[in-house]
């Protein structure tokens, strides 16, 4: 791109308004992902929506903005290591490591309630784990903004992610509150553990996020758990070991199903495709 100080290595994700590069800035080294709109009547309204939202969140779990186009066709922000998503891929029982994810989430959202802002996308591939340890919420391409112009979506059309946002989302954007935000929190819970709602087992691994899942994903909005609740919920305390912890040398060396040396976790996981491998 004419006048970006980055040169664009490869593609690193990509969603229905915009893409995602990892750059290299040309002077100083510096690895950056690069988010670039893909244009169309609501695509650049919405990406413009989003500098001027994250911007304005100065908060250590919302993705920080490195760098911004004089012109507006593009914006630096840090590399993840990776996503909830990934994460999940790679060890689906790590629910010690979702309870930290879910709990900076929630401050992220929190912080975005108090200036009026509604995130109304959150998803797996939006929260991520950066270099410094932080989990951090991303892509508020789709925020409803108090005290902004409203960017008109019609009614049922294709918004958010389907399976993570919530009914009233789909339904009509525009009426969606703090609640939807909230019941995004218990979906991504629900994805991960593989619980689901009133799943009706009261053992003590379930114990750890069942409640929370009940909690949120209620389809009255005005009966779900506040972001304080849940806040409160998840900041209790490591959940209990998904999968008994296995002694180090019963982990191989190589995994038996992907061929990786990618290592194993505690639980002699594979840390490439999260196989449960024993010798």
């Amino acid at each position: 791109m004419d006048g970006c100080p980055y040169d664009l290595e490869r593609l690193l994700g990509e969603g229905g308004m915009a893409c995602v590069y990892l750059g290299v800035h040309r002077e100083s080294g510096r690895e950056a992902a690069i988010k670039v709109p893909k244009g169309g009547p609501l695509g650049m309204p919405r990406f413009l929506r989003e500098i001027d939202v994250q911007q304005r969140l100065d908060h250590p779990h919302v993705m920080p903005i490195l760098e911004i186009d004089p012109r507006r066709r593009w914006y630096a922000m840090p590399l993840a290591d990776y996503s909830l998503a990934d994460l999940h891929k790679r060890n689906p029982f790590d629910w010690e490591q979702l309870r930290v994810a879910l709990s900076s989430l929630s401050g992220a959202l929190m912080h975005g309630h108090v200036y009026g802002f509604v995130h109304r996308d959150v998803s797996p591939a939006n929260l991520m784990r950066l270099g410094n340890g932080h989990w951090v919420l991303s892509d508020y391409g789709l925020v409803k903004a108090s005290g902004l112009d409203e960017i008109k979506t019609a009614p049922r059309a294709k918004f958010g992610t389907p399976g993570f946002s919530a009914p009233e989302v789909h339904l009509n954007p525009a009426s969606a509150t703090a609640a939807a935000d909230a019941w995004s929190v218990g979906a991504l819970a629900s994805w991960f553990t593989g619980i689901g709602v009133m799943a009706g087992d009261d053992s003590p691994l379930s114990g750890a996020f069942s409640p929370l899942i009940d909690g949120t994903m209620r389809i009255d909005p005005a009966s779900r758990w506040t972001m304080d609740q849940i806040a409160f919920s998840l900041n209790a305390g490591p959940v209990p070991v998904r999968v008994p912890v296995l002694a180090a040398t019963t982990a191989p060396e190589q995994c038996a199903r992907c061929g990786a040396r990618a290592g194993h976790d505690a639980s002699c996981r594979c840390l490439g495709c999260g196989f449960l491998d024993f010798d």
